[in-house]
């Protein structure tokens, strides 16, 4: 192990790196090299913000792993949840269509995953069975309840 330089502050001295990793929604493969580097700009300038340095910064289509130099003053599950926060609400805005159309095929794909029978209890206890229609995936009532 190569020798570390350790920070001061105050009565204390440290080192902390964080591997943290962020994942696509069910691992869809929709990040671009654009996406990925603007990405990088992005979430170093929130680290900066919170006094962290970005070490490393790797990313695939449906990953990115960060590598964060942090302060012990840092509440280090806010900076991740501002981080996460700040770097999505970016990439929707900047590449709206990009991401649309493969939403579009995630939604398409759960809509025709969707069509079956569901069966209900009624108040008595005793199964009442729907007719078969389109739920996307999601939990319907009985006319009448």
């Amino acid at each position: 192990m190569q020798a570390q330089s350790l920070k001061t502050s105050g009565h204390a001295a440290f080192r902390l790196q964080f591997h943290v990793v962020f994942v696509t929604k069910y691992r869809h493969c929709c990040l671009t090299a654009e996406m990925l580097t603007q990405m990088r700009e992005q979430m170093t300038r929130v680290c900066k913000s919170w006094r962290c340095a970005l070490l490393e910064f790797n990313g695939e289509a449906d990953h990115v792993h960060l590598l964060i130099d942090g302060h012990p003053a840092v509440n280090f599950a806010r900076m991740v949840g501002n981080l996460k926060t700040v770097s999505a609400r970016h990439m929707r805005a900047m590449h709206a269509t990009h991401l649309k159309v493969l939403l579009e095929e995630a939604v398409l794909g759960l809509v025709v995953c969707g069509l079956h029978r569901r069966r209900h209890n009624d108040r008595n206890g005793g199964a009442v069975h729907s007719k078969p229609r389109d739920t996307g995936g999601g939990y319907h009532r009985l006319p009448g309840r």
